[in-house]
């Protein structure tokens, strides 16, 4: 298949591309047969500075959905986005839809070193969503950078 740069494929081609879908829901979906409490999926990524919140679930037909949540979107403001109260509401948010969704049990991902980090299974818990794996996925430095020079008085 040839691809042009400006328009595409050539007319008269068919391209399906794949969907990347997760594993995770998938075997979710094999073990609850009755979709309902079905296993969904909620990354987070906290820093200094913001909390995105991302949650993946399959509806009743079998499609995979996906609700996007972050605290400037609630409304937060300035250095207020970067509030562990602020991360709280993100993740409340979306654990909110993901009740009206029938969903009571997640698989978290976190990532990042942000103030709302401990708070997001706390929240969830509070809104009866189980939490069944809790996966880092931050990056560490191994030694890191060279720390600045020593200050001498």
């Amino acid at each position: 298949m040839t691809w042009d740069t400006k328009r595409g494929p050539r007319v008269g081609w068919k391209v399906s591309l794949p969907r990347r879908e997760s594993r995770a829901l998938e075997v979710a979906i094999e073990e609850d047969d009755d979709r309902v409490g079905l296993a969904g999926e909620l990354h987070v990524r906290t820093s200094e500075n913001n909390t995105l919140v991302v949650g993946k679930w399959r509806d009743e037909e079998g499609k995979l959905r996906q609700r996007k949540s972050s605290t400037g979107m609630l409304g937060y403001k300035g250095a207020k986005r970067g509030t562990g109260e602020a991360s709280q509401s993100t993740v409340r948010k979306v654990g909110r839809e993901r009740r009206g969704q029938k969903i009571t049990k997640v698989h978290v991902y976190l990532n990042g070193y942000g103030p709302g980090r401990g708070l997001v299974t706390a929240v969830l818990t509070r809104l009866g969503i189980q939490v069944l794996t809790r996966t880092d996925s931050s990056r560490e430095p191994h030694g890191g950078c060279r720390g600045k020079k020593r200050r001498r008085v």
